[in-house]
């Protein structure tokens, strides 16, 4: 990584971008503050943003059929892909073709009855699972074989994420309100220590997408804090804050929570955001999505962030709609962004006279059974 040109270009940002204090954390007095507007209707190119789409057709078995996926993992030429509606990672070749799938349901030792999350030791590629029901982490190695299982105290991660010899629980606030990550050894599963933020949640609300994203940093956000953190060891460093203008969660809801109906009038009227997420970056930029549609992408050369509504590829003639979150464990600097369609809406739109979409893929889409999986476009983000 370019430690001399980063640190020359976050000194400069520093003397110029306004300073703003972190709604969450002490650990640094003034950080970059960005200004994110998000407009009533703006639309991006990925194609021009991060270069031509891999297109992957997932396939469809009875062992690898899909309901719900919320991460991808990208490892030595495989797709690790978690279906949080069935409890199963099914992993595939960047070609889509299936190659297993980790389904464990039971009680025994190495099987759950209910599963939340998983990452990849960057180091040896073991996946460690966490199951909520009970409560543990399930060491296997890279081929999906059982190797250990570790119990965990009381309490309830909602992500788990790993970083060199660190694993990081994102803690669910109903556990534990004071603290908003939990820091084990990735080995052994022990507790190293916790990251006291102050979480104040005044409203049952939840994003689509991922709080702790692996890419270049371990970058992490909190529920209605507009504070974006890097994950350093065992703490939780603030790096730039964002400020959405007219769409920040009003301060005085945090004294006096809105009724569900004015949380929900002030979403779909004002673009009220809560919650930043899927955080992902590289030496150029920083993406990332919040609980409304769309996706925002900041230039770290000139801290300025451009938030688009919609996205499309417009070599392909298609609307991406919804943006998936995906980690890269093979390069700090491949990091990918990704979206989903399900074959229902592709056949619907190669169907159309309109279509203008290539003519092989609008061949392959028109050939495949409408139960199939869905269909991942990625994205490498441009350097």
């Amino acid at each position: 990584m370019r430690f001399e040109m980063k640190n020359l270009i976050w000194s400069v940002a520093l003397l110029f971008v306004v300073g703003c204090t972190p709604k969450g954390s002490v650990e640094a007095p003034e950080i970059p503050c960005v200004k994110v507007e998000i407009p009533s209707m703006r639309i991006g190119a990925c194609d021009s943003l991060f270069g031509a789409a891999r297109v992957v057709v997932l396939e469809t078995t009875s062992e690898s059929l899909l309901e719900q996926i919320t991460k991808v993992v990208v490892r030595q030429g495989k797709l690790f892909v978690l279906d949080a509606a069935s409890d199963r990672i099914c992993v595939f070749d960047t070609t889509g073709r299936f190659i297993r799938s980790i389904f464990r349901r039971g009680r025994a030792a190495g099987e759950y009855d209910g599963l939340s999350d998983f990452c990849l030791d960057p180091h040896t590629g073991a996946m460690i699972l966490y199951a909520d029901r009970p409560n543990k982490l399930i060491y296997l190695d890279a081929e999906g074989s059982f190797l250990r299982e570790v119990k965990l105290a009381p309490g309830l991660f909602y992500e788990v994420a790993c970083r060199d010899t660190l694993l990081y629980g994102v803690n669910c606030e109903a556990m534990d309100a004071e603290h908003a990550v939990s820091v084990l050894e990735v080995q052994t599963g022990a507790e190293r220590s916790r990251v006291k933020l102050a979480q104040r949640i005044p409203c049952a609300t939840f994003g689509v997408g991922r709080l702790a994203l692996n890419s270049q940093h371990l970058n992490f956000t909190c529920r209605y804090n507009d504070t974006l953190y890097r994950m350093e060891g065992e703490k939780a460093l603030p790096w730039m804050v964002f400020d959405y203008g007219a769409s920040t969660f009003p301060s005085r809801w945090f004294r006096e929570p809105p009724s569900e109906r004015a949380l929900q009038e002030s979403m779909t009227q004002h673009n009220t955001i809560f919650t930043t997420l899927n955080v992902t970056e590289n030496d150029s930029l920083v993406c990332f999505t919040t609980n409304l549609s769309g996706m925002g992408i900041l230039h770290k050369a000139d801290l300025t962030a451009t938030y688009f509504t919609l996205l499309c590829d417009r070599t392909l003639h298609l609307m991406l709609h919804r943006m998936i979150p995906v980690e890269s464990v093979e390069s700090e600097s491949s990091a990918v962004v990704g979206f989903q369609q399900t074959l229902s809406q592709l056949k619907m739109v190669a169907a159309s006279p309109q279509s203008k979409i290539p003519a092989p893929l609008s061949t392959l889409i028109s050939a495949l059974p409408e139960d199939n999986n869905p269909v991942l476009f990625l994205y490498g983000m441009a350097e």
